[in-house]
């Protein structure tokens, strides 16, 4: 099976949701994400040949996601 970018970023959102919802703090996904871009082939391939989201891109997207997720919880 394949999975777009797309659905990785939401897996990223709801395993932030859950971690957030179990007391854990999310801002250490983004560490998570320096990991796996200092392992092998890490940074290697532009995004657009990728089936992969950029590690980049999937902080800032962890980061939107937090932000999301603390103003749903706070109405």
């Amino acid at each position: 099976m394949i999975y777009r970018r797309e659905q990785e970023l939401e897996s990223d959102y709801f395993g932030l949701r859950l971690m957030m919802e179990s007391g854990y703090d999310p801002r250490q996904l983004k560490g998570v994400m320096g990991i796996l871009e200092s392992g092998p082939g890490g940074g290697a391939k532009p995004e657009w040949k990728s089936t992969h989201s950029s590690h980049e891109n999937r902080r800032e997207t962890i980061k939107e996601s937090i932000e999301k997720y603390n103003t749903e919880i706070e109405r």
